[in-house]
């Protein structure tokens, strides 16, 4: 590769030269700026005989310098102008041949024509980048003519019209003068324009190699600067694109807004806008809209009013990547200053364009070549620039070598320390995979390694179980929720919790483990906690079982007191009423007449009815608990089994029918049912509402049918159940606070209710304590 160094010589040095060149005056060479005299204001339709009859006139040709600076530099005010050369310039003699020169070549058309003293044209001749090349007078980037022998009071008029810029820095050369002037010129102008073709070409060969794409932006931007100094400098028509008409009045223009577009993208690119400053990368982002609005200006407006719009856009362009640079030069980035300088004279060099365009400097070398300048300069600082990055480039590859060589040592440490650790870990996994409870470690609550006790207690594979949040095993997520905070609180207070959690294996089932957990590192819990698993179902279900065992011996024992204190006390009374009859028959039995002694024998046979009553109860209730329950349903006829229910009812002393309201079905139907269980069901339910309602209140038994259920509603006006004793109601042996001395063993609600139960029916009740009670019985026609 070639060193930057070398091309940043090779430039400097052109530059040197170019500039030595352009300051240095050819021998023989008379310029013309401030002698010429300029007629401004004059019509299109103005020919050689009305500017020549002008030119008498007082008033309509004036000096150059009129504009107080010298020059002849007009910007966009004059698109077309006359222009007197005075002769007393043409010194030696008539056989002296001079070149009339006009040393800016992006001028429409321009005419020379010498005219007699009478104003005859003897001589004309038409140059112009508006015509093809090779019809211009003389082969010059430039506009050149060739002058005949013009005798002394002869007129030299030349027309120039433009839809550009109107500048007109003329020089009259002598032949030989002219030959070294075109010879000077040319080399130096191809001299720079190879270099920047040599510099773009060199350039893209190290973006390619080195696949950075500043390289790439380069050598764009410098392809269209030479481009631009190509049609600035008539190059380019003269070469390049000589009967492309079309092209040269928009190359200037398309030129500009490529270089600026190019210029900008690379700055980007070069100094990483987009990362290290946003807001200016913002700006970039304006300014290659700025430059695509420019380009499209340049395509569909005049000529005058797109240089304009590209040249402050070529303004505002460089004014970014300027304030970029500074920026980046507040930041330390490498090579920032070189490229603020750079991009600083090409800016000097682009105002001064600017205000020569716009007819605000004079025309001269500085103003007309500024960008030149400029661009030569800049492209010698941005090869010190890349060249710079190259330099970076290679102390960075050399300090990543050496870290490279570092890090593959420390690697080799780290393989070797690995490998150690890999043993350890085999060890420590072979030790906790054969221990006999299940162990987890947790990361954040997420199990990061399950020994496989764990695996097998939970019923999942491991992999399943691995770097997944630890929700899911539990049995109620919401115990997951309230379980973190009070874990993380008392492992950060003591080191180390203990917990019985119940969990979801896989398949469903709900195991319960004691779990214990201790950090993995002192004081963190974010780098984890070892957990133990002990499963005690089998320990909780043995407590639970004891525990059910236990409070079943004591609803036993508690039922047994029941049982004894209520048969006790209900089997007193009628066998003392039995022993004391008796005993009278014994002692009195030969004086009662045969009146006494039947009421003897009744009142005898009701304590024993009542014995009987009472014992068919304890062993019914009995059978029920124990679920020896005979349930054999008959098809029945309804209307006759309540008739002989209720008939059974009432036979008793205790429940007179005219405190009896029935409402019953008005038509038959046949049922399937067990009469033996529906009598105890009618028979207690009726029963229990005569015994605890006052005297001459009544008592109200309603039977309904649907096409669904058989209803029994049994209502009293009686002294209701507390609402304490409703849940315990239906309970063996259990009978309300408030029933006094009424007797009742409590056993027939809870015998009402199994015979309820067989059926596979339901029971209410809805009781008020001092208002009455109202028991409801829903029995299914359809039997299950």
């Amino acid at each position: 590769m070639i060193p930057w160094r070398t091309l940043a010589v090779w430039l400097c040095l052109a530059s040197c030269l170019f500039v030595g060149q352009l300051v240095k005056a050819a021998p023989k060479q008379v310029a013309l700026d401030d002698s010429a005299r300029f007629w401004t204001a004059a019509p299109s339709t103005t020919g050689p005989q009305e500017a020549f009859a002008a030119l008498q006139e007082a008033g309509r040709f004036q000096s150059g310098n009129q504009h107080g600076y010298g020059g002849s530099n007009y910007g966009f005010a004059a698109p077309l102008m006359w222009v007197h050369v005075p002769t007393t310039a043409l010194q030696g003699g008539a056989a002296m041949r001079w070149v009339l020169v006009l040393d800016y070549p992006p001028l429409d058309d321009v005419r020379l024509f010498v005219l007699s003293a009478q104003g005859v044209v003897l001589h004309q001749a038409r140059s112009g980048d508006s015509m093809e090349f090779a019809e211009r007078p003389v082969q010059y980037r430039g506009h050149a003519f060739e002058l005949p022998p013009i005798p002394a009071d002869a007129t030299v008029l030349l027309r120039v019209q433009t839809t550009g810029v109107m500048s007109i820095p003329l020089s009259l050369y002598s032949a030989d003068a002219f030959l070294a002037h075109v010879q000077n010129s040319y080399a130096l102008l191809m001299m720079y324009l190879g270099l920047l073709l040599g510099l773009a070409g060199y350039n893209f060969v190290l973006g390619v190699q080195l696949r950075d794409a500043r390289y790439g932006w380069f050598t764009g931007f410098s392809l269209c600067m030479a481009g631009f100094h190509a049609a600035q400098s008539g190059l380019g028509l003269q070469y390049l694109w000589p009967n492309a008409m079309v092209w040269q009045n928009l190359s200037i223009a398309v030129f500009v807004s490529l270089c600026c577009a190019m210029g900008v993208q690379f700055t980007r690119v070069f100094l990483r806008t987009a990362q290290r400053m946003p807001l200016v990368d913002l700006l970039f982002k304006l300014a290659l809209g700025l430059a695509a609005a420019g380009l499209g200006a340049a395509l569909v407006l005049p000529l005058s009013q797109s240089t304009h719009a590209n040249s402050v856009a070529a303004a505002v362009g460089i004014a970014c990547i300027v304030l970029a640079c500074i920026q980046a030069v507040r930041q330390k980035v490498p090579q920032a200053i070189y490229y603020l300088l750079a991009w600083a004279t090409l800016l000097v060099g682009a105002v001064a364009l600017l205000m020569h365009n716009n007819g605000l400097v004079a025309n001269n070398l500085i103003t007309q070549y500024g960008l030149l300048i400029g661009s030569a300069a800049q492209m010698l600082l941005l090869s010190l620039c890349l060249g710079g990055t190259m330099r970076n480039a290679e102390l960075e590859r050399a300090r990543a070598l050496r870290d490279a060589a570092v890090e593959h040592r420390l690697v080799q440490d780290l393989q070797a320390t690995k490998l150690s650790n890999q043993n350890l870990l085999a060890e420590r996994d072979a030790l906790l995979n054969n221990a006999v409870v299940g162990m987890a470690l947790s990361v954040n609550r997420q199990h990061t390694w399950v020994n496989n006790k764990f695996v097998a207690m939970m019923g999942y594979e491991r992999a399943e179980m691995l770097n997944r949040s630890s929700q899911y095993l539990y049995a109620d997520p919401e115990e997951w929720v309230r379980f973190g905070p009070l874990v993380r609180q008392s492992l950060e207070a003591a080191g180390s919790c203990t917990h019985e959690m119940a969990l979801r294996r896989k398949d469903g089932v709900v195991l319960w483990v004691h779990m214990a957990g201790a950090l993995l590192k002192p004081g963190s819990f974010e780098d984890g906690v070892i957990w133990t698993m002990l499963d005690v179902t089998a320990l909780r279900d043995a407590a639970e079982h004891t525990r059910s065992a236990l409070a079943e011996q004591q609803k036993l024992a508690e039922t047994r007191e029941r049982f004894v204190a209520v048969t006790s006390h209900e089997l007193r009374t009628p066998v003392a009423s039995i022993l004391g009859t008796l005993e009278l028959f014994e002692h009195y039995g030969e004086r009662l007449g045969e009146t006494e002694k039947a009421d003897m024998l009744r009142q005898i046979n009701r304590a024993a009815q009542r014995l009987w009553d009472m014992t068919e109860r304890v062993l019914f209730h009995g059978k029920a608990r124990a679920g020896e329950i005979r349930f054999s349903p008959q098809s029945l006829s309804l209307k006759t089994l309540l008739s002989d229910l209720i008939d059974e009812v009432c036979s008793h002393p205790a429940h007179p029918p005219d405190r009896f309201v029935q409402h019953l079905p008005e038509h038959d139907e046949r049922l399937m049912l067990d009469a033996h269980l529906i009598r105890h069901i009618l028979v207690n339910l009726l029963s229990n509402a005569f015994k605890y309602s006052p005297t001459g209140s009544s008592v109200r038994l309603d039977v309904l049918t649907s096409d669904q259920t058989l209803t029994i509603k049994v209502s009293d006006r009686g002294i209701g159940i507390p609402k304490a004793d409703l849940p315990h109601l239906f309970q063996g042996y259990v009978r309300a606070g408030n029933v006094g001395d009424i007797s009742g063993t409590g056993l027939g609600l809870s015998i009402v209710k199994h015979c309820v139960e067989a059926h596979g029916g339901r029971i209410e009740v809805h009781s008020v304590e001092s208002e009455g009670s109202s028991f409801e019985v829903h029995l299914p026609r359809v039997l299950a």
